[in-house]
């Protein structure tokens, strides 16, 4: 029976966390290696218990990939088969562990990802994976696979690697991101590398409250200020790691998107969409 690592980041929202713990526990053919991080102000992540046994960890609160890399320097060393990034608002299925691995492990013997559906509360379907338009400066979520050309990737809510995978990126998230674009990242990292495949596996379910814990809405409007801030400095650290040839274009583009703020008079959201991605 495969042995999964699992990483749930705990910054707010103890009810949340408890639900998503819950649901682990209810997975079935393969062994859980857990490890909770709490970055939450508090410090009011739940404890393990003797019915449900997990490696805690405290840290402050750095960024997604700050936390993540303190799950993974644990599971290193650690004799697991994959490692699962789980956020704090998802809530698993019965099996849909199991389901992503075995469609992990069949896909390739190279490096790879595997995504689950993302669902919303009320049964809908939210996300499947994402993509990305690097020359447009844009991208979608979407739940069935688009037919558009553009940089695919797993929602980093439910994202698992093998671990061939996690051995190419030197089991590290890039932790200059603090949110957003981290899957991103991740997939142009690898996508160098022979054999690279993303799995986006339809049958392992989980529920996502999206943007419960950080107001991280996919859709600007939809942002909290401070998201809105890191969505748009993490754009530019993208752009400027992976694609430096399409800087210019963006920068140009983030132009025309202040000015449309402003002309419907969201200034706010206008200086935030400047400075954060012209000052970094």
């Amino acid at each position: 029976m495969a042995t999964i690592g699992v990483i749930v980041i705990h910054y707010s929202g103890v009810e949340n966390t408890a639900r998503c713990l819950y649901h682990l526990q209810l997975q079935r053919n393969v062994n859980i290696d857990l490890v909770l991080i709490d970055n939450s102000i508090e410090g009011d992540a739940p404890k393990s218990t003797k019915e449900f046994n997990f490696h805690h960890i405290r840290t402050e609160n750095k960024g997604f990939s700050h936390a993540n890399n303190k799950g993974l320097l644990y599971l290193q060393n650690r004799n697991v088969d994959a490692v699962f990034l789980l956020n704090n608002d998802a809530f698993l299925e019965t099996d849909a562990l199991f389901t992503l691995w075995n469609s992990v492990q069949q896909a390739s013997q190279g490096p790879t990802l595997g995504g689950a559906l993302l669902m919303n509360e009320d049964g809908t379907k939210q996300a499947l994976g994402g993509i990305w338009f690097p020359s447009k400066g844009t991208g979608k979520q979407f739940i069935e696979l688009p037919n558009e050309l553009g940089l695919i990737y797993p929602v980093g809510a439910a994202l698992m690697m093998n671990r061939i995978a996690l051995d190419y990126i030197e089991w590290q998230l890039c932790e200059d991101y603090f949110l957003y674009f981290e899957e991103l990242d991740l997939v142009s990292r690898l996508d160098i590398y022979e054999h690279f495949t993303i799995v986006l596996e339809s049958n392992a379910r989980a529920i996502h409250l999206e943007g419960a814990s950080a107001g991280s809405g996919h859709a600007h409007h939809d942002r909290s200020l401070f998201s809105e801030h890191h969505f748009h400095r993490s754009k530019a650290l993208f752009y400027h790691r992976n694609f430096p040839e399409h800087e210019l274009k963006m920068s140009i583009l983030q132009v025309f998107v202040c000015v449309k703020r402003m002309l419907k008079g969201d200034f706010r959201r206008a200086k935030v969409a400047w400075t954060s991605f012209f000052n970094n």
